[in-house]
């Protein structure tokens, strides 16, 4: 592993770590009147993320110079997504080549890139059976944790009048063994800007308030248990915090201890910035730790601000919190 603190094109590591928290590669399987079959396929690099992190999206959708963003006003969401193969061609493929994924999601994007120099070649134009087959056969369960059965990967065989075992043998496993020996050869680099694309996406900043007037901060990125190397590497680059094994779906890499957070991640990411959804909660962060700092929170009026500013966070408004703001102002006795 290298570690690169200072890495040459800074913004495509942050999009590379955004994707790699929170972006998907996916196989898509749609009806088309005009195939023989019936059905058609296409593939999507997508990207969710609230609302608030409408203008990282648009940063990126800059960056890639093609896609096109969805907003979901009722679900306060929005999508950055590439549909077109030539665009997934001669643009994603050569990013994520230079500035390269960690883990589990770099072996979704190798056998991405295999579906993809299949399917090239027949650009907008109908596919045979077999073309059909082998596409769905490597790309139908493209992402771990998928929804999709095997009951339903089988009857898309039926459909194409295909025998599995038939397709399997038809795919030139050298050819694909050839495309995943190159990528073995570029070494993940671990670096900060990497690292602080994975925050836009998983990380969570939270100040945790106890009815005896005790505070605690801490910083946390979780993800699927796919992802447990990817969090050790962090652990390793910043050299604090612990990583943990939380079920048999999820893991965390959290750091706790005001003077760590002070010390270490506030100045860090102060020194790059956050342009998503979690820039206005680091911000809120920053100033409850400021408080707490110069120990205003042990006085009566520090303690209320402090609180205040925690449950008056436009992204947050206490959910998830045991007590409403009222409820916890009265069992301190901060009511005024």
């Amino acid at each position: 592993m290298n570690i690169i603190r200072t890495p040459k094109n800074k913004f495509a590591w942050i999009i590379t770590g955004l994707f790699q928290s929170d972006g998907y590669f996916s196989l898509i399987i749609k009806k088309n009147k005009t195939s023989k079959f019936g059905i058609d396929v296409s593939l999507v690099l997508g990207i969710n993320l609230t609302l608030a992190s409408l203008p990282l999206l648009k940063k990126v959708q800059v960056y890639f110079g093609c896609g096109k963003i969805s907003i979901d006003k009722k679900r306060q969401m929005c999508l950055f997504s590439i549909t077109e193969l030539s665009s997934l061609w001669h643009v994603v493929i050569p990013h994520f080549m230079l500035y390269p994924f960690f883990g589990e999601k770099q072996v979704s994007f190798i056998k991405f890139v295999q579906i993809l120099t299949l399917l090239y070649p027949y650009n907008k134009k109908l596919k045979p059976a077999m073309l059909l087959g082998k596409v769905i056969y490597l790309g139908y369960f493209l992402n771990p944790g998928s929804n999709r059965t095997i009951t339903e990967f089988k009857n898309f065989f039926k459909i194409l009048n295909l025998d599995i075992d038939n397709v399997r043998n038809n795919i030139n496993q050298e050819y694909l063994n050839n495309i995943i020996k190159y990528f073995e050869k570029n070494n993940t680099i671990i670096n900060i800007y990497f690292i602080i694309g994975i925050i836009e996406g998983d990380g969570s900043f939270y100040v945790g308030l106890r009815t005896n007037r005790k505070i605690r901060f801490g910083f946390n990125i979780t993800t699927h248990i796919y992802e447990l190397d990817l969090l050790y590497k962090i652990k390793w680059t910043l050299n604090c915090g612990n990583t943990k094994i939380k079920s048999s779906y999820w893991c965390r890499y959290e750091v706790e201890g005001s003077k760590t957070l002070r010390n270490l991640f506030i100045p860090l990411i102060d020194s790059i910035g956050l342009l998503g959804s979690k820039a206005n909660n680091f911000e809120i962060f920053k100033e409850a730790m400021n408080i707490f700092t110069k120990k205003e929170h042990l006085n009566d009026e520090g303690l209320r601000k402090l609180v205040e500013i925690i449950y008056n966070n436009s992204s947050n408004k206490g959910i998830g919190r045991k007590y409403t703001l009222e409820q916890y102002l009265q069992i301190n006795n901060l009511l005024s």
